[in-house]
């Protein structure tokens, strides 16, 4: 069951590299679920990067924008 505050998204991801993280994860006892809650850490931390700095020079230089 997903929290009222949570949402369910769909990222497409290698699988290999997905499967890796949640791999070692594992080796390392984490229970499952762990791996959505790094990667939405990592999310808040990049949102206050944008807050902060703005723009991104990488993302500049992978995609153009509208």
């Amino acid at each position: 069951m997903i929290a009222s505050n949570k949402t369910r998204v769909v990222l497409s991801l290698d699988a290999d590299v997905w499967k890796e993280f949640q791999d070692n994860l594992a080796k390392k006892g984490y229970p499952r679920g762990t791996a959505s809650w790094v990667i939405q850490q990592h999310l808040e931390h990049l949102n206050t990067e944008f807050e902060v700095l703005g723009d991104s020079q990488q993302l500049d230089l992978m995609f153009p924008k509208k």
